[in-house]
């Protein structure tokens, strides 16, 4: 057996304590554990171009350890359509609809025949194609708490000056899409977040880990977080959306915009401006506001 770099070691304890972190968090909360967790996914399109909802439903468990309900009935009802579908392997059932027009339009997923009926509710997010698209992090770029301490207290994070205020006014002219390498189990914390610092409305695309598929497991190393953000760059570009600009934090990041032919640019506080694998680093936001505005960017 070869044996591992430091680097690799180092990037598995820092996924497990990831993964140990989100065990904790389910532990502080014992009604969670013990009842059924809905989850829905926001969705993003264009007009006239069907969509697939997502929602996932688990069981009893801790974290990542919780058991997928499978081959069970869901009722999604978004728009004017109320399609069913049933839960595969993973837990999560799929269903379809074509918007007609440009909007953010709620949606849930409810699971039929389960006590209480529990329900996930998302967001569909129809996005103009004519208008531009800024991708953004959340990690190190919005969020400003140790990626280790989320899972317990993400919701109440602080932000780094001026990023509200920023991304407020780049909403004038661009569609935000919020796209993030956490596990999808921090989803409600990291909602709580952009609407504690009032960060403009936006489709929050999230990773998912595990401890079961391959995939999943891939992505307990924060190695593998830039190949599910190109991934993700990708199919949206194939959506025909006008990907112009993204912003983030971390090496993966600069090649996953890079590599969709976006301006990226990469939050570094201690250090000054520079070319980063492609894209700029940046930082401030008092900086990077008053540089967009220089470009023509920002209004």
């Amino acid at each position: 057996m070869q044996p591992r770099s430091p680097l690799r070691l180092a990037s598995l304890c820092l996924a497990s304590l990831c993964l140990a972190s989100l065990c904790l968090a389910s532990t502080a909360q014992p009604a969670l554990a013990s009842s059924v967790r809905p989850l829905a996914h926001d969705a993003v399109t264009v007009p006239n171009q069907r969509v697939v909802l997502r929602a996932k439903f688990e069981g009893r468990g801790l974290g990542a350890l919780r058991r997928d309900l499978t081959q069970r009935k869901v009722r999604f009802r978004a728009l004017a359509a109320a399609p069913t579908a049933v839960t595969d392997d993973d837990g999560i059932a799929a269903a379809s609809v074509t918007p007609l027009e440009s909007g953010v339009f709620p949606f849930t997923a409810e699971l039929l025949g389960a006590k209480g009926r529990p329900t996930a509710h998302a967001r569909l997010h129809v996005i103009d194609p004519r208008r531009p698209v800024a991708v953004v992090d959340i990690d190190g770029t919005l969020s400003a708490m140790p990626g280790w301490k989320v899972p317990l207290r993400g919701g109440r994070a602080e932000t780094f000056a001026g990023a509200p205020e920023l991304l407020r006014a780049l909403a004038k002219t661009h569609a935000i899409v919020y796209l993030s390498a956490r596990d999808d189990a921090l989803m409600p914390a990291t909602r709580r977040f952009l609407a504690l610092h009032r960060f403009p409305s936006g489709p929050l695309l999230m990773n998912e880990w595990g401890i079961v598929a391959a995939g999943q497991r891939a992505q307990l190393l924060p190695g593998n977080h830039g190949k599910f953000k190109a991934a993700v760059l990708k199919h949206l570009r194939r959506l025909g959306l006008r990907l112009t600009l993204g912003i983030g934090d971390a090496d993966t990041d600069a090649e996953a915009y890079a590599g969709a032919r976006l301006q990226g640019w990469i939050h570094r506080p201690e250090r000054g401006a520079e070319e980063l694998l492609g894209c700029q680093s940046f930082p401030s936001y008092d900086w990077l506001a008053a540089e967009l505005r220089r470009r023509g960017v920002l209004r």
